[in-house]
């Protein structure tokens, strides 16, 4: 992913439940500003093997996804984790109140991808399943608008994803990564019980 030569982060500002938070974009005048990446593609596509979940509230509507990613993807997550490190470093003062290191960034940013053990790396996310403007909007494989799944456990998925801001609290911060499309391609698990 090569990040936009003018992405920024935007001065840090306070949702109406109190939360801060600073949006990211591309400083793009007309047109889509949100930073994206597509993880996999039609022939290599991701898997999401614990499918959307939420927690300590199932009436959330904002859920929590996470992705399997090939090296390569890793890395281009890795180079947007970097970026955004470097970007809050150079203006501390603004968003931290405070002058702070690199490396003291570092200690409270919380990485987008999860390593455990010897399983392979996912990407968290997260996903809109209610009707507004930030609902995920869902593709089949013939490119045509379907329905999400209740469960997306063992389906072949490519998710568009945008960077679309940093949370910051009092320890720790970290990127808000919201599938806006997912395309839905077969079921792995579309076997007949009865035979």
């Amino acid at each position: 992913m090569d990040i936009p030569q003018f992405a920024r982060i935007a001065d840090p500002q306070v949702s109406t439940r109190g939360a801060k938070y600073a949006p990211i974009d591309n400083n793009k005048l007309h047109g889509d500003a949100k930073i994206r990446i597509t993880i996999g593609n039609r022939q290599n596509p991701t898997t999401s093997p614990f499918g959307v979940s939420s927690y300590n509230d199932d009436e959330a509507t904002r859920k929590n996804i996470e992705f399997i990613v090939t090296t390569e993807e890793e890395a281009k997550i890795n180079s947007m984790y970097l970026w955004a490190v470097d970007q809050l470093a150079l203006k501390s003062n603004k968003y931290f109140k405070k002058p702070i290191t690199r490396h003291e960034i570092m200690d409270l940013f919380k990485h987008p991808i999860i390593k455990k053990e010897q399983y392979p790396p996912k990407f968290k996310c997260k996903i809109d399943t209610a009707p507004g403007k930030n609902q995920v909007k869902c593709w089949d494989a013939q490119n045509q608008r379907c329905e999400l799944p209740s469960d997306l456990r063992g389906y072949k998925l490519v998710p568009r994803i945008c960077y679309n801001h940093i949370w910051f609290m009092s320890k720790e911060l970290g990127f808000v990564c919201l599938v806006t499309d997912l395309q839905i391609l077969e079921c792995e698990d579309q076997t007949c019980p009865f035979e």
